[in-house]
């Protein structure tokens, strides 16, 4: 559903200046390692196209395009290389994919090629994902290299499909494309205009991205959410309807561990069988809602056999954390940098996830990526009311407690009920939350939607 205003005579004659300027329809192969040029213009790519032969059969409208769909990811603050959700939201889904015979592309911009070629490129190269990189930088610049190198992208990889999840990937889309291109699928991962107001832009700018979120679901062909809550603002905000409620997954077979590997990190960790861990997974946001946390676990660390685990990016070495960075630290805690490839490790130790929000009009889209990261893990989940769609599973699911943030004393005694309810019957809680993981979490459970909105036979 393309919107045909005035704007687009303006985005042809963009599109026309990037052919003008940056050489036309040829151009180097846009597969393999990234090299950046000196005027950060676009990415220069080499090496040897992916195979595609086991690519999922195609309607015989399909038959002359060389991708089925080709992710354009365009942002100038999270990247892949620097975002371990992106990394799990988007090469663990397209791994998934990729595993059913989806033929995928990637147009990405980068913030640090060097992390990138070390983080994202090895599982690019091992999925045979083509993908061209756009160096990160100053907003606008950043947008049009996306809009050139997705043009050139899109010659050497055809796709029938761009999967863009933000406003300037559409722009970027737009750009490259003005009328005829790839069908353009828009991903709304969460209400942009409140998350713009919590993060404290001016009205102008919320004018400004008001605009241009109207234009960027205009446009698209086709509209996929995160949750029922995101559905009905598309309808009531932009009488749009979604194609498919796609929530924040996980690869649930790679975050699943044995009983013996559960015991053996316990172990490493200085757990005994009978301790109850808690435990949070993420960065430090201020939205993350730390310090409250952190009372509420001093509170419990008054108690026996509680132990507490703190797993963050942000954290420089493993260690505990120094006195006076959060007041009060709960006795004993334990806080660790790890890899994001040994989280599951860790996590499968624990008994209890902590997913804490205050009340806010954004966190009734959500779909918080570590909730799937939690259940998959076995573990009972501690949260807050008005998430999204998560609020409701903990409830209706028996997965855990759901606590307000302020009412310190009634959640306290609900995470003591919990406690108590998990050292009568800890195997019960962990097999309600790994299979709620796989029945609503995990990625392969939308594999058949996400195909027939591909336009995949089969």
């Amino acid at each position: 559903m393309r919107a045909h205003s005035a704007g687009a005579t303006a985005l042809r004659a963009a599109a026309a200046r990037l052919d003008s300027e940056y050489g036309g329809p040829h151009g180097r192969r846009a597969c393999g390692s990234l090299l950046f040029s000196r005027s950060r213009r676009v990415v220069i790519s080499a090496g040897e196209p992916p195979d595609l032969k086991n690519a999922a059969p195609r309607s015989s409208a399909l038959q002359s395009h060389s991708l089925d769909v080709t992710y354009l990811l365009v942002d100038a603050g999270p990247t892949l290389d620097n975002a371990p959700v992106f990394q799990s939201q988007v090469l663990d889904w397209i791994g998934v994919q990729r595993e059913a015979g989806v033929s995928v592309g990637l147009v990405a911009t980068v913030d640090e090629p060097g992390r990138f070629g070390a983080v994202v490129e090895p599982r690019l190269r091992e999925m045979g994902v083509p993908w061209a990189g756009v160096p990160s930088g100053r907003l606008a610049p950043t947008v049009m290299r996306a809009a050139r190198a997705f043009r050139r992208f899109n010659r050497e990889f055809p796709s029938r499909n761009a999967y863009v999840r933000g406003v300037w990937g559409s722009v970027a889309h737009a750009i490259a494309h003005p009328r005829r291109g790839p069908r353009l699928i828009y991903d709304l991962r969460g209400d942009v205009l409140q998350e713009a107001a919590y993060r404290g832009a001016g009205r102008l700018r919320q004018l400004a991205l008001r605009r241009l979120l109207t234009f960027a679901i205009r446009r698209a062909d086709a509209l996929t959410c995160v949750s029922t809550a995101a559905a009905e603002l598309l309808q009531r905000d932009h009488h749009r309807q979604v194609t498919a409620v796609i929530p924040s997954c996980v690869d649930v077979a790679r975050l699943a561990a044995t009983s013996e590997e559960r015991a053996a990190t316990r172990a490493e960790l200085g757990y005994s069988d009978s301790d109850v861990v808690l435990v949070y997974a993420g960065g430090l946001a201020r939205y993350q809602l730390i310090p409250e946390m952190l009372r509420l676990w001093a509170s419990l660390g008054q108690d026996t056999g509680v132990q507490f685990l703190l797993l963050t990016n942000d954290a420089p070495a493993p260690g505990p954390v120094r006195e006076g960075e959060h007041d009060p630290v709960p006795p004993g805690l334990r806080r660790m940098s790890v890899p994001r490839s040994d989280v599951p490790r860790y996590l499968s130790a624990a008994d209890v996830g902590f997913l804490l929000r205050e009340p806010h009009p954004l966190n009734r889209v959500a779909s918080p990526v570590k909730f799937g990261e939690y259940l998959a893990a076995g573990l009972a989940v501690v949260t807050s009311p008005g998430i999204g769609d998560t609020s409701a599973m903990v409830t209706e699911r028996g997965l855990g407690e759901l606590v307000e943030v302020g009412a310190h004393d009634r959640t306290l005694a609900r995470c003591r009920a919990l406690i108590a309810s998990l050292r009568q019957d800890r195997e019960g809680f962990r097999e309600r939350a790994r299979t709620a993981a796989a029945e609503v979490l995990d990625w392969k459970c939308y594999l058949p939607v996400w195909k027939q909105l591909l336009g995949l036979t089969g």
